[in-house]
């Protein structure tokens, strides 16, 4: 009998199609593999699911990668067998994650330990469009002399310091930065905050990030000063490659001709690849630190029984491990200023306190408050 000729995919479907697979245990196998889905392969041992898996999908996926690559990079990573099958069609570069012990991080990923997550943040810095987060348009790029204009609307009659930032929260020493400045002539440098003259530049410590902004001028910004005012906003817009930041009297702005809202005037850092990694303090959420969940008391952990008061037990925390009913010897002073000092009583039942009350207890109020009596 002839065998029913292989059926192709239909066109335009999202799918993997694998046809006439025979490696190792399979035996002209056809599939269909959805794209877009999380696909388990099952099966008893030695049915095939490793030969199906990675020494096909994987295999053929990563080969027909390695070919678009040039003939120079490609001697250098060997060549890479077909897998007996007939046909493949809609494959894609695959990635293999071995199967083994690895640490248990909150900040290990698949993408991280597969080391993708890498080149996404190289993608993202190089192809990515800054957006305004409160009005979502993208950010444009604006002249120097339109930093002037919103320069001398901010700091009118004020005493300035016009600084090119050259280093941005990097590790290093950063002498020899200091010492091309003042053979280039500059007198001053910010560094870490604070201004300093080049013949002092500090000696700072390796292996802590630092921030050095060159000064470019200092003046007091009056009508005749407005010519050399863009002088100095086009010196930092060179040396800051595009950025510069203007220090006054009553603060300081970050000004950038690349990226700025059209809308409210915000400006963007450069895009780098530091800045997509949750892993990094640039780039990860200041709420949560990157790791995407947040820990947080809640009533239901902390609340033993609604009927109780505070004093009488109601909060598991002052409960020994062992009895229901037995407590520590617990010091109700703190708690009894705190319930004064806000107006509710430790001796009412916990579910009657008025829901402000409830929170300061679990929550507190985010307020300092130093007694007299206190020694340090």
């Amino acid at each position: 009998m002839t065998p029913a000729p292989r059926q192709p995919p239909p066109p335009g479907s999202e799918v993997i199609a694998l046809r006439g697979v025979r490696v190792h245990n399979l035996r002209g196998v056809d599939l269909d593999v959805p794209k877009g889905r999380l696909v388990a392969v099952t099966g008893v041992s030695g049915s095939g699911k490793s030969s199906l898996a990675f020494d096909t999908l994987f295999r053929e996926g990563q080969r027909r990668f390695l070919e678009t690559l040039s003939a120079y990079a490609r001697q250098f990573l060997g060549r890479m067998e077909k897998p007996d099958l007939e046909s493949a069609e809609g494959l894609l570069p695959a990635i293999a994650v071995e199967q083994k012990s690895v640490s248990r991080s909150a900040r290990s990923t698949v993408g991280t330990l597969t080391e993708i997550h890498d080149h996404l943040r190289v993608l993202y810095a190089r192809a990515g469009v800054p957006h305004c987060p409160d009005h979502g348009v993208a950010l444009a790029a604006q002249t120097p002399g339109q930093v002037v204009e919103r320069i001398l609307e901010r700091f009118g009659g004020q005493k300035l310091h016009v600084l090119a930032p050259l280093v941005r929260d990097r590790k290093g020493q950063h002498t020899k930065l200091a010492e091309d400045l003042a053979k280039r002539g500059f007198a001053r440098a910010r560094v870490d905050g604070a201004i300093v003259r080049l013949e002092e530049f500090p000696e700072l410590e390796r292996y802590k990030r630092h921030t050095v902004e060159v000064v470019v001028d200092r003046l007091e910004l009056r009508e005749e000063q407005v010519p050399r005012l863009r002088e100095a906003v086009a010196g930092a817009v060179e040396l800051g490659e595009g950025d510069l930041v203007v220090l006054g009297e009553d603060g300081e702005v970050a000004f950038s001709t690349r990226h700025t809202c059209p809308e409210c005037g915000r400006e963007a850092p450069p895009l780098e690849p530091r800045l997509f990694s949750f892993n990094s303090p640039h780039g990860a959420c200041p709420a949560c630190d990157g790791l995407g969940t947040l820990r947080r008391p809640t009533e239901s952990s902390v609340v033993a029984d609604r009927t109780r008061s505070i004093r009488d037990g109601a909060l598991a925390v002052m409960r020994n491990s062992g009895g229901a009913l037995n407590f520590p010897r617990v010091d109700f002073d703190f708690l009894d200023q705190v319930a004064e000092a806000h107006g509710f009583d430790l001796d009412t039942p916990w579910r009657d306190l008025p829901a402000a009350a409830r929170r300061i207890v679990l929550l507190g109020t985010g307020e300092e408050r130093f007694e007299d009596s206190f020694s340090f």
